[in-house]
């Protein structure tokens, strides 16, 4: 189906976490009137098969929001631009919950205009058929698929393989993945960019087939919409790039129609549409198929250049699985190009490889790092992702080259954002394994995203409740889980490692230091239990008491034993309260 007015293709089998910016707005101006969502609230299941199944007004239905938890989605409402309506979208999204399930709960909650405004208009319809009609907003109660992912009995996370992003079949069509089997050296033919001689050395020039130079704003519209779900940019900015030409204006400063006088809403807009044009810039750089020689990467990186940047140099950061490179385009876009070590085995350094353009290609959230491009011409694999400008939350922390200490309203942030990227990680079956502060990137704003997927691999699937298991160890010792050591890999090995992100948040203290009688954090953390106070950094400002022990119980609940042990996505809300002790 079309979207009626954003120009994007939304289906009854669209996730909710997909709907379009505009959408979820309009569906909060409706509800959040008179506490319509209410109504919504109070109907929405445990279990998302009883969607269509069960009457979710009768006893029989198990909720999934308890009184407190929608007194927190209240609260929300109350902050500026604060929404419950998208709030509860956005939380009930992490069930892999679709926009035929949205439709079918607003119905029986008699909430007539909204339900009716996702059919006619968002997927093109016609009017919505009372539920007593044969049919109904889902077609049928069979089209309503089972629940996406169960807790086993030890609390991990399991998603059956077969439901994992699943597609439907215009998704499909229009969702063009990489054929990673296909990957193979050789040279790169794409005319999106090509190397040519100037006065000022090598110029990476923008050119359509046949050689000619074409302006940077000439055939994107006919592009973008094909573009557009084959890209890893954030979901907000997926559907405002389809949006054209409404994303033109905004990338010309046209002022656009508004349905608020309100000024932060109108510099907002403002600020998403720079957002947008510089993103929209860099995939006209690079080119649709995201392939780019390894020539082009040596010259935005002055031939992957050693040295600081403040040096001269273009190393911004390395790990276990490569070193991290700025590159700098002639137009001045920068990106941020991760060279993989070469390994002696070179079907372990393609695993490697494999591994990590996978998973950003497949999972993409505001959470996790955006990946624009990759290279295999040259004699490493490399992959090219979204620069962000001020580094990792170790580095932040650590105050690397004499930055400002990060106060405590922006640390509560950086919690929250990185355990919703973890937690959509492990919805989808998938265990990072190397959760730490040097693998949390800090965008221009602070917002955090979760990078380094060179370890990630899939969780237990099915109904399966013993753990997987695995050769190797592998992950940063003073965040590695206790039976990592046993080889055996769950969602809850993340929850470990973050637990012990929000102790270096409390403290800015080093995860391991060997000065230290206990090195590790978690463990010097536990022999001054009594006397956590002196340990806080105070250079964030003034703690409050009830903050720092809701985040301490957080992280005494994430580093627990396996079996007391919470994954990520049972703390999204209680640290979303958290806000109130700011």
């Amino acid at each position: 189906m079309t979207g009626g007015k954003n120009g994007t293709r939304t289906s009854g089998e669209t996730f909710l976490r997909h709907l379009p910016y505009s959408v979820l707005r309009r569906l909060s101006l409706m509800l959040d009137i008179d506490k319509q969502w209410e109504k919504l609230v109070t109907l929405i299941p445990k279990n998302i098969g009883d969607v269509g199944s069960v009457d979710l007004s009768s006893a029989s239905s198990e909720k999934r929001y308890s009184h407190l938890q929608i007194r927190i989605f209240e609260e929300k409402g109350k902050r500026p631009e604060g929404s419950p309506t998208k709030a509860i979208i956005d939380d009930w999204a992490t069930q892999n919950t679709m926009v035929k399930h949205l439709v079918r709960v607003l119905q029986e909650a008699h909430l007539g205009e909204a339900a009716n405004y996702l059919h006619e208009n968002v997927l093109n319809m016609g009017p919505l058929r009372d539920l007593s009609a044969p049919s109904s907003a889902c077609n049928s109660l069979s089209d309503l698929p089972e629940p996406r992912w169960i807790p086993n009995r030890s609390g991990d996370i399991h998603v059956p393989s077969s439901n994992v992003n699943e597609k439907s079949e215009k998704e499909h069509l229009c969702d063009k993945q990489i054929e990673y089997e296909g990957l193979s050296k050789g040279s790169v033919d794409n005319d999106y960019y090509k190397l040519r001689s100037g006065s000022e050395g090598l110029l990476i020039g923008f050119y359509e087939s046949g050689g000619k130079s074409m302006d940077l704003e000439e055939g994107v519209g006919d592009a973008v919409y094909s573009m557009q779900k084959d890209l890893s940019v954030g979901e907000k900015d997926i559907y405002s790039i389809a949006k054209l030409p409404e994303a033109k204006q905004q990338m010309h400063g046209a002022k656009e129609p508004i349905e608020s006088d309100d000024r932060v809403e109108l510099q907002q807009k403002r600020t998403e549409a720079q957002k947008l044009s510089a993103k929209t810039d860099i995939y006209k750089l690079i080119g649709p198929h995201r392939e780019m020689s390894y020539q082009v990467l040596q010259h935005i990186t002055l031939d992957f250049k050693q040295g600081e940047v403040a040096n001269g140099g273009r190393s911004i950061g390395s790990g276990g699985f490569g070193e991290v490179f700025l590159g700098v385009f002639d137009n001045g876009h920068k990106v941020a190009i991760k060279k993989l070590k070469k390994l002696d085995e070179k079907e372990e350094m393609m695993k490697q490889f494999k591994t990590e353009l996978e998973s950003l290609t497949k999972y993409r959230h505001p959470n996790i790092v955006c990946l624009y491009a990759y290279s295999i011409d040259g004699p490493v694999q490399c992959l090219v992702y979204e620069y962000l400008p001020n580094g990792s939350l170790e580095d932040r922390l650590q105050r690397k080259n004499q930055t400002v200490s990060l106060c405590i309203k922006t640390r509560l942030q950086i919690l929250q954002g990185t355990a919703k990227g973890i937690a959509f990680l492990n919805t989808q079956g998938i265990v990072h394994r190397d959760i730490k502060s040097a693998n949390v990137l800090l965008d221009d704003d602070y917002s955090p995203k979760v990078g380094d997927f060179a370890t990630a691999r899939a969780g237990p699937m099915g109904n399966q409740t013993k753990p997987m298991s695995t050769s190797v160890v592998i992950g940063t010792s003073a965040y590695l889980a206790p039976e990592a050591i046993h080889f055996d890999v769950s969602t809850k090995l993340d929850a470990f490692s973050y637990g012990i992100i929000v102790l270096e948040v409390l403290t800015a203290l080093p995860p391991m230091d060997d000065t230290r009688e206990e090195r590790d954090l978690k463990s010097h953390m536990d022999e001054h239990e009594q006397d956590i106070s002196s340990l806080l950094d105070w250079t964030a400002g003034q703690w409050s008491d009830k903050l720092v022990t809701n985040l301490m119980d957080i992280s005494v609940r994430c580093t627990a034993r396996k079996k007391q042990r919470v994954n990520v996505a049972d703390i999204l809300l209680e640290l979303e309260s958290l806000d109130a002790f700011l």
